[in-house]
């Protein structure tokens, strides 16, 4: 009894202290409008190929089939003569904005309605660069502000018999 009594007394002191003001200090301003930021060309990029052919597919999903809302989005197939590149083309676009408008040297001021958009056109921050050369996918996934990275083989392709099997 007594150690029910204490534990809900506890509780009750933890989520009155979980709702008290915080002060002390002033929140953190968002990213600075007329910032120009370093052109992008001081960064190292890694150019793997160029796309000699792209695919847009518009993907539909739904979280059930009856329901009429559905989430829809765009991605793009790149493909050069040694690698493939299927990614999402909102992160795409934002990379692209991002680029230009550093190049160009562009307050985040002038670029931020265009990243809105193509950052409200993303749906899957996944990217799948396929190294033919070399038989290996390489798979990238950003959760939050953490990106993952893994390799693996690329799949062979099923052999048709003929026969249709």
């Amino acid at each position: 009894m007594i150690r029910s009594l204490l534990r809900t007394l506890f509780l009750a002191i933890g989520m009155g202290c979980l709702s008290l003001p915080a002060t002390g200090q002033a929140p953190k301003a968002g990213l600075d409008p007329s910032r120009v930021y370093d052109p992008s060309d001081s960064i190292q990029k890694t150019i793997f190929d160029h796309a000699l052919y792209r695919a847009y597919y518009q993907k539909l999903y739904r979280d059930d089939p009856a329901d009429p809302q559905a989430y829809h989005w765009m991605q793009i197939l790149q493909i050069g003569r040694s690698h493939q590149a299927y990614l999402d083309y909102g992160e795409l676009r934002r990379d692209s904005i991002w680029n230009a408008a550093a190049k160009g040297r562009k307050s985040y001021g002038e670029i931020e309605a265009d990243l809105d958009v193509a950052f409200n056109d993303t749906f899957s921050k996944q990217k799948l660069i396929f190294d033919r050369a070399r038989g290996i996918v390489n798979a990238y996934e950003r959760i939050f502000i953490s990106t993952y990275h893994y390799t693996e083989p690329i799949p062979p392709a099923p052999v048709d018999d003929g026969a249709g099997r």
